[in-house]
Order: C-alpha cells, then sequence, then structure tokens
C-alpha cells in the first residue's frame, strides 16, 4: 500500500509508544499553562473563522458541532450563543474543567491517540500518513453522536 507520493506506508510508521509519550507531555503542558492559554487566546477574533465553518455546513440549523481539542471552551461558547448543539473534546483535564465552566457544554475527557486507537487501533494509527488538527477551523459533525468515556 502506498501514500498519494507512491512511497511504501513502511517509511512513514509510527512509533505508537514515542507518540504516546509526546502525547503526555504535551497534555501535561497545556495542563500547567492552562491559565496562561487562556488569557492569551481569549480575545482573539476568529470571527472569520467561525462564519467560515458554519457557511460550510450544508444542513439547516441549529447544528450539532463536535469540536475536537476544544481548549478552554471559546468556541465551544460561541456556537452555544448562536443556538448550536456543541460538544467539547480535549486531552487536558484543566482545559476539559474551564471549557465546562465557561461554555456550558459538555465536554469529555479524551487524549487523542488513545481515541484514535479505540476507533481504528494501533494498527491503523501506525499507518496513518500525518494527523492534521487545526485548532481555529477544524470541527467535525455527525448525524450520529460518537460515545467516549469521561
Amino acid at each position: 500500500m502506498s501514500n498519494r507520493q507512491g512511497e511504501s506506508y513502511e517509511s512513514f510508521r509510527v512509533d505508537v509508544e514515542q507518540s504516546h509519550r509526546v502525547s503526555e507531555v504535551t497534555i501535561a503542558y497545556y495542563d500547567r499553562m492552562a491559565e496562561a492559554y487562556w488569557d492569551g487566546t481569549r480575545d482573539h477574533d476568529v470571527s472569520q473563522n467561525y462564519a467560515a465553518f458554519l457557511d460550510a455546513i450544508g444542513n439547516d440549523p441549529p447544528y450539532s458541532i463536535l469540536d475536537l481539542g476544544c481548549g478552554p471552551g471559546r468556541d465551544l461558547h460561541h456556537f452555544r450563543l448562536l443556538g448550536h448543539n456543541a460538544v467539547g473534546l480535549d486531552g487536558s483535564t484543566e482545559f476539559v474543567a474551564m471549557a465546562r465552566s465557561y461554555s456550558g457544554c459538555e465536554v469529555l475527557h479524551q487524549d487523542f491517540l488513545t481515541m484514535i486507537a479505540a476507533v481504528a487501533g494501533d494498527r491503523m494509527a501506525q499507518r496513518l500518513d500525518e494527523t492534521v488538527l487545526l485548532p481555529e477551523t477544524l470541527k467535525t459533525r455527525r448525524k450520529r453522536p460518537i460515545h467516549f468515556q469521561d
């Protein structure tokens, strides 16, 4: 099997244990820096991102939105104020608590690598070329809910 450039997936193998360590370090950083992160991002004007995202949804509102990597909940709060059913998911326990408090939305505590492994298995996670998360623009919606344990 190969990727778009014709290279074997074998060359893109991911060390799952190393990925888990990177994830743990990253989440620990956000847990330590949660207040500073919130102070530094709370007032960012992301209105054009919100507009582009909502304009791209083909269904009629209100929407059910899953915010992967919701952080302290700024986007959840915005979507909830617009009448949408927003649910957040984050790996940082500090962000989860902040997002629940600030947004009033349901927020699930889940690490992305654990989630991917549970859904697709470590074997699939090892075959991915890359995983790209764009915190301000990547939001996911589904008609059927995905249930994760909190």
